[in-house]
């Protein structure tokens, strides 16, 4: 506002020598700060006005009265090599400000990246917002859902055979194989606890149904036992349980915050795991009945599961 009352009352009082020009090289470098990347047109359309106004101030209004004609001619010189001076100045400026809106886009995209890739991608949204952290944003609640937990049996017999590098790199390897599948049948990795891995289906795409859900996760569970056979390279062997139902998952605390899911399927297929035998699916009976058209298992049997009671438990064979 004080720079346009200055050039408004610069041109009211038009007889006086209010130095003018200068506010139009001031002009050229505010510009640049007032204009997006891609409006870039409109860029150098109003660099061309202020420097051509500067140009025409300084020499037809100010130093041409009562100069010689020498004198005249070095201060064209002078105001020529002003204002293109200026101009290249403001043109540098302006490809540092491009180039670090480029750099900043490509930093926020690989925040992004890494978030979907770590949290759901939801949350991932969330949380690279302005908006303040809270409880109600980081935490959702899911009708239902398919939880599998991944275990491998002689595992600690391997680890004391082998260095603990060859081990983390074993892990490494095979984790990587399990997180190319469950990226092929859409499921959402929770995480890794050691020799544990865990995974859902229904946390991330809530349009599957809960027949394609618990089929999904039936579909995973056999395409692992197929690659773990062909790749492990090792005397391991694995084992899985799978769940059904409701479940809830976020993100809580302040200190290097982590995606996790909570409640009784996550603890059911918990339990279903460390009871498998080693090559055993082993799922509830929830998952059974939306899996049983398309899928093979063998008769239920009752069992106590810790902190669970009696639970019917059956055993993922194959398709049909």
């Amino acid at each position: 506002m004080t720079y346009i009352s200055y050039l408004i009352t610069a041109i009211l009082l038009w007889q006086i020598n209010l130095n003018i020009q200068f506010y139009f090289l001031l002009g050229m470098f505010a510009c640049l700060y007032f204009f997006h990347p891609r409006e870039t047109k409109y860029l150098w359309i109003t660099l061309c006005i202020f420097c051509g106004l500067f140009i025409y101030f300084q020499t037809q209004f100010v130093f041409s009265i009562g100069r010689e004609d020498w004198q005249f001619g070095v201060i064209n010189v002078n105001t020529w090599t002003l204002s293109i001076s200026c101009f290249l100045l403001a043109t540098w400026i302006r490809r540092q400000i491009n180039r670090s809106w480029q750099q900043m886009q490509m930093t926020e995209q690989k925040t992004r990246q890494l978030l979907q890739k770590v949290i759901p991608s939801s949350i991932a949204r969330y949380l690279m917002s302005a908006e303040p952290l809270s409880l109600e944003n980081c935490i959702t609640e899911h009708s239902f859902a398919s939880i599998i937990f991944i275990d491998f049996t002689e595992f600690t017999p391997y680890s004391r055979q082998t260095s603990d590098k060859n081990l983390v790199t074993f892990l490494h390897r095979i984790y990587c194989v399990f997180d190319t599948i469950a990226e092929q049948h859409q499921l959402t990795k929770i995480k890794t606890n050691g020799d544990q891995y865990i995974a859902a289906v229904g946390l991330g795409n809530s349009s599957l149904s809960s027949y394609e859900t618990s089929q999904q996760c039936c579909q995973f569970a056999l395409a692992i036992s197929r690659e773990f056979e062909i790749k492990a390279g090792v005397n391991i062997g694995i084992k899985m349980g799978i769940a059904s139902g409701n479940a809830i998952s976020g993100i809580i605390g302040q200190s290097r915050p982590a995606f996790d899911v909570w409640g009784n399927t996550m603890n059911l297929a918990s339990r279903l795991e460390s009871t498998a035998a080693n090559r055993e699916i082993q799922v509830c009976q929830q998952t059974m009945l939306y899996s049983m058209q398309n899928f093979r298992f063998c008769s239920g049997l009752t069992q106590p599961l810790k902190g669970l009671g009696q639970v019917t438990v059956y055993k993922l064979l194959g398709a049909k």
